[in-house]
């Protein structure tokens, strides 16, 4: 193979003038790192505030009401609407909470389609017309997509700016309703991420420092003709590595800060999001339900409240209800005494005086009379309170009555026997049907930490919690004001937290917001340890590479004799290389030092289609044609790099060679730099493989897993899988059984290939272009006829954050809606039941009966009575058990000639029906009535479902909880096994290096042989656990035969120090030839699990002598494994529910009740077994009955 000797001045001079001058040369690098370090640290801090920015902004649109944002249609009759004052005031109190953010906008179409400024905080719109909104880049564009945009800086009349848009969109529909705007000031924005660089700027400045004195010193040496140069040059060395290590653990630690960061506001915004959610069913649902049924029951009796209220009492949220009907003056004798007769004979109006005496209540126009209470037991003596009569609630009713919508108090004292706690006084106000004639109020009781205890789930540790919630008032011009937190000591002032997580909430006309700082238990879960792996990891580099320095001097002058007898060695068997290289059966090129072709050997020739006589002198370039596999852009050639570096280049992942021919071939390996008797390099020489097959078969592999992860295994529904082209890339193959099309025929092709509906092309792009999940319903007449789906579509992320594919869920739902389309019907063709009547009455004019006149055939239908067995009796022949106040509430209705509406329960018929009462004549009444029974039954099994599906979503949820920390404690593994091996493997050396280095006698190098040994030792078992572990969770886990005594034996190792610790013994008896067909992760899971479920109790009941026996036996083609310890048991009220989600059998424990129900969940679903505790003399026995893995 022939050269042709070329020199590269200016890389040789450069090469000189490094070794001439190393101190300056490393000074150059230094300053280019701190640029370089600078301008990155710079970057990530702007980076992570506008994210933070972004966020604070989005959490502000999630809690406008998006039912007032809809009503409002950008004219001058918004600025009138109490929302809309409302909602001002709500927004102007959340600006001093973000002191990132300026001004917070709406912009809304109004009715013209021209866009305008709804609201801004600190401008007054109440007066004058809409204001069109000022043009900026981004705005056009939110509106028509409904996407997020980030804008900026931009140079606008208050300055630099930045803008954030994002969109509010109605939760149900869909439907874009306006674009919240948060201003926020560049610069200050760009001063505060400027000072993230003063840590890089200071570690270059001490390296320039300590190079220059180096430098400095070196010349004064060499100028006096000293011989100690060397010593400082490893000086120099020490203490650069020494600034770096700091450097670099300060950086590592800010990185590691801000991704624990990152986690909690996920954990956080999980948890407050709860809260909003429960506020605003409350608000939307329940509220408004009581409402409705309030102004439809002008006769509203105790039981028709308590029974309305009843469900509602099991909220929470809510403490308690009542209602207070609006009281004139001159009615209020008439009115005590009906409530003496009709609820309590000590029933008055009554109030507090100033020293909180009962007294009776003054003379006022209007009084507002607590009537019905629920519960009411317990609370009968606050029948008759006049909630008028103190100044607080007065105030919030007279809002509530102006606005003509809910409304809460401010924040007061609720006592609870000796226990207080800050709640809330919800007003809402009832009108007559149709009309704006006041009734009375509602009166709902908030209690605050209530609330925040069912958001919490009631597994909050209060000793180590995960995090702390407080909820606070937002007042504009007042500081925040705590109302409650899960800290039950409310110690603020001893919680310094490195962080929080803050969520406004805009309910009820007042502002708040949830504060979610760490807890004890979070920074247990999530330590920075990364100061501690930053500073070893550097300590021990330095020290490396000091002392391969100080080697290095030392041997300098040996090194260079060898080299030179051994390059001459090399030159000498020239020839004898280049038959070598001809043989092997790796493709070698190799070139001169201008990168022209001089040799090629069989293997290459083959594989670029090049004989040699033809490639020698042509460029490598044109020999050697790569690309990248994927981008098809032409690669970086290696050899380039190797003639102007002069080092090892590997050729770059994906890259692809193009024969001569037009063959592609997917290759792999490296280029070397030749170099002469001078070391100068004189030519390159590539060496190359063909490994297309192994990258198809690896590309296959990957492809075939991703699909095999986004499939659910047994799922009825028809699963769907889209490109970024709308092209169907993978279809389930239960879409065969709609008889529309097969699932081969689906796949490339769009819906418009298919002849469907453009709408659902638009539906899947839509999701690509917002990056969120979508739910709607859609028909589609096919071969089974028509039928109704609900579609999910759900984007599918890269690692870099971009939606890679979307995935689709299809559910049929037609015969739900044929049911519901049925009943409907039926409902709306029922006849009425009609029947007329005459009042009886006594000698004083009192009704005591009533008898019947005539009946329809409707009311034989509905009550099985027949007309004439009715026909001329009274009611108490007929009925004798009939209560009196029914005949009471007729006989207003027949002697006062007043109209009634109402439902009623007939216990000897068993059936509820819909009466309106007339009156139809004097001492006559007739009843119009609908049997409503089986609407109300219909509304429990309504609720019923209701409650299931929340269960079934949040059992879903909790699975998918679970499996991502499984996958994110993969990859905790997966780096610290990866970050540990390098220190290990840099000691190794050094410990094997100590016994060559060192001259010692044989009695110092028996007892230096004896450490070496010994810290190999360590270190291999080092190695073995980072295996173990990471074994633990090998995502190619594949079912196989194990023995059960070998898995227990391996979960019980990893437990080892944990157990010990405790004084915890674990006696396993499992016979070793007991084997189970099973995936080796699921059953050391569960076995540990188990085992860390008694080391949870024995910590908190403090137990010494705790013991666990693991039995097994075979039992045909069952396998009954037993789990016994002594630690006291199971509590009594959580056995029959110990394997429930969220209910945990330790309170000291912080897996939050999910251990026990992950296993229950293994066992049944991958082992068609089953699992059930019991409780023992001594304490608990689990008995797990399990069959081999299919």
């Amino acid at each position: 193979m022939s050269r042709e000797p070329y020199e590269r001045k200016p890389v040789k001079h450069t090469f000189r003038w490094i070794l001439k001058e190393p101190f300056m040369a490393a000074a150059a690098l230094v300053l280019l790192f701190g640029v370089l370090s600078s301008w990155f640290t710079i970057e990530t801090r702007h980076q992570h505030i506008l994210q933070g920015l972004q966020r604070d902004a989005r959490l502000i649109a999630q809690a406008l009401n998006q039912q007032h944002i809809a009503d409002f249609d950008g004219s001058i009759r918004d600025r009138q609407q109490p929302a809309y004052r409302r909602l001002q005031e709500q927004l102007a109190a959340l600006v001093p909470l973000y002191p990132s953010i300026e001004i917070i906008s709406l912009l809304k179409h109004d009715h013209n389609g021209t866009l305008v400024t709804l609201l801004e905080t600190g401008v007054d719109f109440t007066e004058g017309d809409p204001v069109p909104a000022q043009t900026s880049p981004g705005v056009a564009e939110a509106m028509q997509t409904g996407a997020e945009y980030l804008i900026g800086p931009l140079k606008t009349e208050r300055g630099r700016q930045i803008h954030v848009l994002i969109p509010v969109t109605h939760a149900n529909t869909g439907q874009l309703l306006a674009v919240l705007k948060a201003e926020a000031d560049a610069v200050k924005i760009r001063y505060h991420s400027r000072g993230a660089a003063l840590i890089p700027l200071v570690t270059c400045a001490l390296l320039m420092g300590i190079l220059l004195c180096g430098r400095f010193i070196q010349h004064f040496q060499q100028r006096e003709n000293l011989h100690r140069v060397r010593h400082t040059q490893v000086w120099i060395v020490a203490l650069c590595g020494l600034t770096l290590t700091l450097c670099g653990t300060w950086m590592s630690y800010t990185f590691e800060q801000q991704r624990i960061q990152r986690t909690f506001e996920q954990m956080a915004d999980t948890e407050s999001l709860g809260l909003s959610i429960t506020l605003n069913i409350l608000r939307d649902i329940s509220l408004a339900g009581l409402s409705s049924f309030m102004a439809g029951k002008p006769d509203l009796s105790m039981e028709d409240f308590q029974e309305y209220t009843s469900h509602l009492l099991h909220i929470p949220a809510i403490d308690a209800l009542s209602w207070s009907p609006l009281v004139p003056r001159r009615d209020r004798e008439a009115f005590e005494a009906n409530a003496r007769r009709e609820i309590t004979p000590s029933f008055r109006i009554w109030e507090r005086n100033d020293s909180g005496r009962i007294i009776p209540a003054q003379d006022r126009d209007l009084y507002y009379p607590l009537l019905y209470r629920a519960p009411l037991a317990g609370n009968e003596h606050v029948l008759g309170f006049d909630i008028a009569s103190e100044p607080l609630r007065r105030i919030a009713m007279e809002t509530t009555l102006n606005d003509g919508i809910p409304s809460a108090s401010d924040p007061l004292v609720l006592q609870k026997g000796e226990y207080r706690e800050y709640g809330l006084l919800l007003y809402l106000p009832i009108f007559q049907q149709n009309t704006e004639v006041l009734r009375g109020f509602i009166t709902s009781v908030l209690p605050l930490e209530s609330l925040l205890a069912s958001t919490t789930g009631g597994t909050w540790n209060p000793q180590t919690p995960l995090m702390h919630l407080d909820i606070w008032q937002l007042r504009t011009g007042h500081p925040p004001l705590l109302l409650t937190s899960t800290d039950q000591a409310l110690a603020h002032h001893d919680r310094t937290p490195d962080f929080s997580v803050n969520r406004p909430l805009l309910v009820f006309g007042k502002a708040f917001m949830v504060s979610a700082e760490p807890g004890t238990s979070f920074h247990a879960m999530h330590p920075n340890n990364m100061i501690t792996l930053t500073l070893l990891s550097g300590l021990l580099i330095t020290s490396a590479l000091t002392l391969l320095v100080a080697t290095f001097i030392n041997r300098h002058t040996e090194l260079e004799h060898l080299v030179q007898e051994r390059t001459q060695a090399l030159h000498s068997s020239n020839e004898y290389l280049y038959a070598t290289l001809r043989s092997i059966g790796d493709g070698v090129i190799s070139t001169d030092a201008s990168g022209n072709v001089t040799g090629l050997n069989l293997v290459a020739q083959a594989l670029t289609g090049w004989h040699e006589e033809q490639a020698i002198g042509h460029p490598i370039t044109e020999i050697f044609h790569i690309v990248h596999a994927t981008t098809r852009q032409t690669a970086f050639n290696p050899v380039e790099r190797s003639l102007r570096e002069g080092v090892i280049v590997g050729l770059a992942n994906h890259t692809v060679l193009i024969s001569r021919d037009g063959t592609e071939y997917q290759i792999a390996d490296s280029c070397a730099p030749i170099r002469d008797k001078a070391g100068t390099v004189s030519g390159a020489v590539l060496v190359f493989r063909d490994v297309t097959e192994e990258y198809l078969a690896r590309q296959k592999l990957q492809e075939s897993e991703e699909t095999y992860r986004a499939l659910v295994s047994g799922l009825p529904d028809i699963v769907l899988r889209f490109d970024h082209e709308g092209r169907h890339v993978f279809a389930s193959d239960n879409i065969a059984l709609t008889g529309a099309h097969e699932p081969a025929s689906l796949l490339g092709k769009t819906h418009m290939d298919l002849g469907l509906p453009r709408a659902w092309h638009e539906a899947v792009m839509q999701v690509f272009a917002s990056g969120q999940a979508n739910e709607l319903e859609y028909s589609y007449d096919g071969a089974l006829g028509y039928r109704q789906y609900n579609w999910r579509l759900v984007p599918e992320f890269n690692a870099d954050g971009t939606v890679s594919s979307v995935l689709t869920i299809s559910r049929d739902i037609t015969e739900h809606r044929r049911a519901e389309q049925h009943y409907r019907m039926l409902f709306q063709r029922m006849l009425d039941g009609f029947a007329l009547h005459e009042m009886l009455c006594n000698e004083q004019g009192t009704a005591i009966d009533y008898r019947f006149l005539t009946v329809n055939p409707a009311f034989e239908q509905l009550t099985g009575l027949k007309g004439m067995d009715v026909v001329g009796r009274t009611i108490r022949e007929i009925m004798p058990e009939i209560e009196d106040i029914w005949i009471q509430c007729y006989a207003g209705v027949a002697l006062s000639g007043e109209e009634k509406v109402f439902d009623q329960y007939s216990v000897e018929l068993g059936r509820h029906f819909h009466v309106r009462a007339f009156n139809t004549g004097k001492g006559q009444f007739a009843t119009l009535f609908t049997d409503i029974t089986e609407r109300k039954r219909h509304e429990e099994e309504l609720h019923e479902q209701i409650r299931q599906g929340i269960e079934q979503v949040r059992q879903q949820d909790l699975i998918i909880y679970e499996q991502r920390r499984k996958e994110a404690l993969l990859q905790l593994l997966v780096n610290l096994a990866h970050q540990w091996r390098q220190p290990l493997n840099v000691i190794g050396l050094l410990a094997q290096q100590i016994e060559d280095e060192l001259e010692l006698d044989h009695q110092q190098r028996l007892f230096v042989k004896k450490w070496v040994n010994g810290i190999m030792g360590q270190l291999e078992d080092l190695s073995t656990i980072i295996d173990r572990f990471t074994g633990l969770h090998d995502a190619k886990d594949i079912p196989a035969s194990y023995a059960l005594r070998d898995l227990c034996e391996e979960a019980k190792e990893l437990l080892l120090g944990h157990l010990r610790g405790r004084g915890i013994e674990v006696c396993c008896t499992i016979d070793p030839g007991l084997t189970l067909r099973a995936c080796r992760s699921d059953w050391v899971e569960i076995f540990l699990k188990l085992l860390e479920n008694v080391a949870n109790i024995v910590d908190e009941r403090h137990l010494e002598g705790a013991q666990i026996m693991i039995a097994a036996e075979s039992q045909g083609a069952e396998t009954i494994i037993t789990i016994e310890d002594n630690a006291g048991g199971i509590r009594a009220e959580i056995l029959p529910r110990v394997f429930d989600p969220y209910v945990t059998t330790a309170f000291m424990s912080r897996d939050k009740g999910l251990g026990l129900y992950l296993v229950q969940r293994i066992i049944v679903d991958r082992y068609q077994g089953s699992v059930m505790a019991e409780n023992t003399e001594f304490g608990a026995r689990f008995i797990l009955r399990v069959k081999d893995m299919l």
